[in-house]
């Protein structure tokens, strides 16, 4: 990725790009460790992603190393951004507390650095805003890209997870994404990711409990497809010997959207009303009614169950799936255990070859109105990112083009009206406007009358994208 991208991300707030060394499973678990894991999981690394995402190289700018870097969150902002309700404010200052404690440690020539993320925080509970003071050297860490081994990503595809072991391994396997591939011993895994605890001593517990929910919710809710494949010996046996883990990691959708100057031939039609690709519970629930009909001799647990039947469904399809276990059925079979239904012996039974090129093509529609739902998703968030880059240029601009006495007068009376001057004011010096100092002031004199962002981005995707956009009753981007 060349300098100028890596400033372009740097430069949104909807996206955060990091070394890869920022990936790993020893740092981002450090992020969020605490004693209540299933809420520091949770909210911790988006936290660390929302610092992540506001920082810009600006901040460093003429910074001391004993100084820090002050970033500002509107709490209730965030929360809706992460899917969460006003009730876990509680859960947003908890996190940032342990964010002040947890400790992080690296080498810097002769030099072992430690620090926390947050060095101190200031809260005001009548205006609902925290204001984080970022240690310089963790910051200059973060901002530090290089122009390889880096990796990126849409700050709301990790918004959009809820599940902690998803949060913690998205930004890893997007580490991973060129690549395409991971594998690993499974003892290694363990120990990097902290699963070497009696709770996930056998396969089946670390499965269950986090990989097929982690990578359940990572391909349904980001950018990228996630599968993986255990390493052993006798794996289709009663007692599988799992020795290791293999990951495929890949993009769900590799259609580049460019603007309307150069625009893309025949351009699909996105269907907005486009359906998911089945209805899990309904689907699920048909193909266990089958499953409890076959004469298994070690049943399985229903939670157990209903996962496989899904994984076998997004394999195979609905009506392979169903079919196949049909033909089991009527085949009187009597399997030992779950571990008998793989896609190969669901492929042997009656029915399923009979219906197997009609599900291939039900799956490609599938497929393909799948993909127009991530196209659009896609398009939007690209139009909101060239949008705020060409806002943050169109504000610099205009603060360029202010006459000294007028820009002198204007950074005076923001001066003079900041309760806090380190929020826009480098190191506390009215000769050191930052960026936020500066797009106040620009937005003051290219919009007197007030600037509304919606109506802009509305104007903006018409004009530079050939698209309509609107807004719905919670405030998302649509498009018409």
């Amino acid at each position: 990725m060349s300098k100028k991208h890596i400033n372009e991300f740097q430069e949104s707030s909807d996206y955060v790009i990091l070394n890869n060394p920022l990936a790993s499973p020893k740092f981002i678990r450090l992020i969020g460790k605490g004693k209540e894991m299933t809420i520091n999981d949770t909210y911790t690394p988006k936290i660390f992603y929302e610092i992540a995402s506001q920082l810009t190289p600006q901040h460093l700018e003429n910074i001391q190393r004993n100084q820090s870097v002050v970033l500002e969150v509107q709490i209730k902002d965030f929360l809706e951004n992460i899917g969460a309700n006003k009730k876990n404010y509680k859960h947003f200052i908890e996190s940032v507390e342990i964010m002040q404690s947890n400790l992080l440690r690296w080498k810097e020539g002769d030099n072992i650095i430690t620090t926390a993320i947050v060095t101190k925080s200031i809260h005001n509970p009548k205006t609902g805003r925290v204001t984080m003071y970022i240690d310089s050297d963790i910051a200059k860490r973060i901002l530090e890209i290089k122009e390889d081994g880096n990796f990126s990503f849409l700050k709301s595809n990790v918004f959009r997870l809820q599940n902690a072991q998803a949060i913690k391994l998205y930004p890893f396997f997007k580490s991973w994404l060129n690549k395409g591939y991971y594998q690993t011993d499974l003892v290694r895994f363990k120990e990097q990711f902290g699963y070497n605890t009696s709770g996930y001593k056998y396969w089946s517990n670390l499965e269950t409990k986090v990989l097929i929910p982690a990578v359940e919710e990572i391909n349904d809710r980001t950018d990228i497809h996630v599968s993986y494949e255990p390493k052993g010996t006798n794996l289709d046996g009663k007692r599988p010997k799992v020795r290791g883990v293999g990951f495929r990691i890949y993009k769900k959708n590799d259609v580049k959207l460019v603007p309307k100057e150069s625009p893309t031939p025949h351009e699909p039609h996105i269907d907005t009303q486009a359906k998911p690709l089945f209805d899990d519970n309904d689907h699920v629930s048909q193909i266990y009614t089958i499953l409890k009909k076959i004469s298994i001799a070690e049943k399985p647990s229903e939670v157990m169950a209903k996962v496989m039947i899904k994984n076998l469904i997004n394999e195979l399809g609905y009506q392979s799936v169903k079919d196949g276990m049909m033909g089991i059925y009527d085949s009187k079979a009597k399997p030992k255990s779950i571990a008998f239904f793989t896609l190969a012996n669901i492929a042997k039974y009656p029915d399923y070859e009979r219906t197997k090129d009609q599900d291939q093509e039900r799956k490609h529609e599938d497929k393909q109105r799948e993909q127009e739902i991530i196209r659009k998703q896609r398009l939007i968030e690209e139009i909101k990112k060239e949008y705020e880059i060409a806002k943050t240029k169109f504000l610099k601009k205009t603060f360029d083009g202010m006459d000294s006495e007028q820009r002198d007068q204007a950074i005076k009376e923001l001066w003079d009206q900041s309760t806090m001057k380190s929020v826009y004011f480098r190191s506390n010096d009215i000769r050191q406007p930052n960026t936020y100092a500066i797009s106040s002031i620009a937005l003051s004199v290219a919009f007197p009358d007030g600037y509304d962002p919606r109506s802009h981005l509305k104007q903006f995707a018409l004009k530079n994208w050939d698209i309509q956009i609107d807004y719905d009753e919670s405030g998302n981007v649509v498009l018409n």
